[in-house]
């Protein structure tokens, strides 16, 4: 079993080094789920100012 993917509580040495590669994971996964809801966001406005300068301010004034 490789020691970079542990799949039981036993596979670390003790519980620090399960505590400390824990900590190691932690760093990283918070900065990529904010680079994908910000990818995701950033998406989301630019479709919508898509359709805001091509169908609504074509159409012109509704009344």
């Amino acid at each position: 079993m490789s020691k970079a993917y542990p799949t039981q509580r036993h596979d670390y040495d003790s519980d620090e080094d399960e505590h400390l590669r824990l900590e190691q994971a932690l760093e990283v996964a918070p900065r990529g789920a904010l680079i994908v809801s910000g990818v995701a966001v950033a998406l989301l406005m630019l479709c919508w100012f898509g359709i805001y300068l091509f169908v609504f301010l074509p159409r012109g004034t509704i009344g």
